[in-house]
């Protein structure tokens, strides 16, 4: 069993950097693909991530986008924001 991976601001972008369309791949690729993601940020991080931790984390920060991009869009912020490279690479 793997322990559970602290996930910092670094790690989120450079996770959302190196996954560009996860979920466009051919049928049965898509578990190789995120253990190689796992394996690039297990080397480069020095810590043993699971594919399936890099891909929970994905998509979470997808979800949450999704929804704040939302309220957002309905609501507006009546304001010029700044656009974090996090929000842009979602």
């Amino acid at each position: 069993m793997h322990k559970q991976v602290a996930w910092s601001p670094e790690m989120d972008t450079a996770l959302l950097r190196e996954v560009v369309e996860p979920y466009d791949g051919e049928y049965g690729s898509l578990i190789l693909r995120w253990k190689a993601i796992a394996a690039s940020f297990s080397m480069y991080f020095e810590a043993d991530i699971p594919y399936r931790s890099a891909r929970e984390r994905n998509d979470g920060m997808v979800d949450q986008f999704k929804a704040t991009d939302m309220a957002h869009r309905l609501w507006g912020t009546g304001s010029d924001e700044d656009v974090t490279e996090q929000a842009q690479l979602l």
